[in-house]
C-alpha cells in the first residue's frame, strides 16, 4: 500500500516545486515578488493556514528560490539548477539569506534567542559550522555570552525592589544583547548577502510562554531593517496560545496585529488536482466523483485530502454501480460508492460529524 502522506523534506519540497501537482507555484512566486518590496524595513508576515493546509511546505518552497539564486548560499550546484529551472526568473533576488526556524523543535529551549541564533548560524556556515577565526561563529557566541550574563527576572526585581545601580547594570547587559545581535547579523549579511530572511514556522504548537517569549524576544532584538520575518502559523490556534500565556479575556487578536505587519492566507489546494496527480486517484470514475465532492463539501485540508484517500484506497470496491444487475447488488453497490465515503468523510471532519449527530 503505497503511503501518500508526504514529509515537508527538503527533496519533496523540490519535487512538489517541479511538477507543481497542487497549483501553488504561482503563489510561490508572487509571495516572492512581495518579498522584494519590503527592502526598506524590518517586516513580520503572518502566513495563516489551517493545520494540515501545507504551509511548511509551502514556506520550504519559498525558501529554496532565494537559496538557488544566491552564490553564497550553501544550496549544492545540482540542487541549485533544478530550483532555477523550476521558478525561470531572472529577477529572483541573489542576495537574499534565509532562514528556516521550527520553533516546536525547541520549545524546550529556556530562551528562544539561543535556539535562533544556532540554526541561523547553520544556515550561514552549513550543518557543522566549525573552525576557529570564522567571524560568524565569533559574533554567534559573543550574543551567547551576553545572554548568559542576562537575567530579566532580575531587572524586574531591580525595579520593583528600587535598586537602580543593580537596574543600571541589568540593562546594560540587555543593550549589550541588542549590540551583539546587531553585530551578528551584521557578519551573517556582509558574508551571505544584503538581507535575511528568516522563517518561523510551527509556533502555534509551541507552549505558550515560549511562544509568547519567542516573539517578544523577536520585536525587541531583531528590529533590524534589513530582515524579514515570515511566520507560519495557524492564526486561530495562536489567538489561543496567547490567551493561554496572557488570560482567556486577553485581546489576542489585537496583541497579533501589533506585532504582524502584513496577513496573508496559504492559498487553497486543487482539489481535483492533487487528487489526480499526487493521489493516483481516478476522478472519474463513480467512487472518484464521490470522493471529490465530499472533500469539497467537507472543505478538507491537504493532510486530510490524503488521510481520507488513504482509507479509501484500503477499502476500495471498484465501479460496482456499473455491474450491478440485481436490487440486492445495486444496493450493495450504493452503500460502497455513496454512503461508505460518506461516513469515512464524516469521520476525517470530526466536527461536521458532530453538527450531523445533533441533527
Amino acid at each position: 500500500m503505497t503511503n501518500y502522506s508526504l514529509k515537508p523534506t527538503d527533496e519533496n519540497a523540490l519535487g512538489l516545486l517541479k511538477t507543481d501537482p497542487i497549483g501553488r507555484n504561482k503563489y510561490i512566486r508572487r509571495f516572492i515578488q512581495m518579498l522584494t518590496r519590503m527592502e526598506d524595513d524590518c517586516y513580520t508576515v503572518a502566513l495563516n493556514g489551517d493545520w494540515g493546509s501545507g504551509k511548511t511546505f509551502f514556506v520550504k518552497q519559498i525558501k529554496m528560490i532565494p537559496d538557488a539564486y544566491n552564490p553564497q548560499s550553501n544550496m549544492d550546484e545540482e540542487q541549485c539548477k533544478a530550483v532555477q529551472q523550476c521558478y525561470r526568473d531572472n529577477s529572483c533576488p541573489d542576495s537574499y539569506a534565509t532562514v528556516y526556524y521550527d520553533a516546536w523543535a525547541f520549545d524546550n529551549h529556556d530562551d528562544p534567542i539561543l535556539s535562533l541564533v544556532y540554526t541561523t548560524l547553520k544556515s550561514g556556515c552549513g550543518e557543522e559550522p566549525e573552525g576557529k577565526g570564522n567571524s560568524l561563529i565569533e559574533a554567534a557566541v559573543r550574543v551567547i555570552d551576553v545572554i548568559k550574563g542576562t537575567n530579566l527576572t532580575e531587572i524586574y526585581g531591580a525595579f520593583k525592589n528600587q535598586q537602580p545601580e543593580k537596574l543600571t547594570a541589568e540593562i546594560e547587559k540587555t543593550e549589550d544583547l541588542k549590540d551583539s545581535i546587531r553585530a551578528f547579523i551584521d557578519t551573517l549579511i556582509q558574508e551571505k548577502g544584503n538581507r535575511l530572511i528568516i522563517f518561523i514556522d510551527e509556533l502555534d504548537r509551541c507552549k505558550p510562554d515560549y511562544a509568547i517569549r519567542l516573539l517578544e524576544r523577536i520585536k525587541h532584538y531583531f528590529d533590524d531593517e534589513r530582515i524579514t520575518f515570515v511566520f507560519s502559523v495557524n492564526l486561530t490556534q495562536l489567538q489561543w496560545t496567547v490567551k493561554g500565556y496572557y488570560g482567556s479575556s486577553f485581546d489576542a487578536t489585537g496583541y497579533l496585529e501589533k506585532f504582524f505587519d502584513f496577513f496573508f492566507t496559504v492559498p487553497r489546494v486543487d482539489s481535483v488536482r492533487f487528487l489526480w496527480n499526487s493521489m493516483n486517484l481516478d476522478t472519474d470514475s463513480v467512487t472518484g466523483q464521490m470522493c471529490v465532492a465530499i472533500i469539497k463539501q467537507f472543505n478538507f485540508s491537504m493532510r486530510q485530502m490524503e488521510r481520507y484517500i488513504r482509507v479509501m484506497k484500503i477499502i476500495e470496491m471498484g465501479d460496482a454501480c456499473e455491474n450491478a444487475r440485481s436490487r440486492r447488488d445495486k444496493a450493495t453497490a450504493f452503500v460502497g460508492e455513496f454512503v461508505i465515503p460518506l461516513l469515512i468523510g464524516l469521520q476525517i471532519n470530526a466536527t461536521l460529524a458532530q453538527e450531523v449527530v445533533k441533527l
